[in-house]
């Protein structure tokens, strides 16, 4: 489906080189009807007129946005709170904490088995 035929005919205008229009109340019912939004005539003719500025502010956003970069820019620094690095020693408190549990077996804490073996 072509992609113009579902934009209000003074957006096609504008893109099509001709000039700005208001957008009219059968534009936006149109747009309504294709988003399945129930409008009465008081509330499309309302939003006519609030569309224009709209328009007006996404083809600025448009002109500015084609000026810069799309990719994030970082610094040199990632985190500058603090340097990645260990701040424990490998296995450090593992012996500490086995002591402590109530039973083991080898390197590992021993628990009471919760579920049924499956055969």
């Amino acid at each position: 489906m072509n992609g113009s035929l579902l934009k209000p005919h003074s957006v096609r205008r504008r893109e099509q080189g001709g000039s700005m229009t208001a957008m009219e109340t059968a534009d936006v019912q149109r747009l309504a009807r294709l988003s399945r939004i129930a409008l009465s005539d008081e509330e499309a003719a309302a939003l006519a007129t609030e569309f224009d500025p709209i328009l007006e502010y996404v083809a600025q956003v448009r002109e500015v946005s084609g000026e810069t970069s799309a990719e994030p820019e970082t610094g040199p620094h990632a985190n500058v709170f603090r340097d990645d690095v260990e701040t424990v020693a490998p296995e450090q408190y593992s012996e500490t904490l086995l002591a402590a549990a109530p039973h083991r077996e080898g390197r590992h804490i021993a628990v009471k088995k919760i579920f049924a073996d499956r055969a």
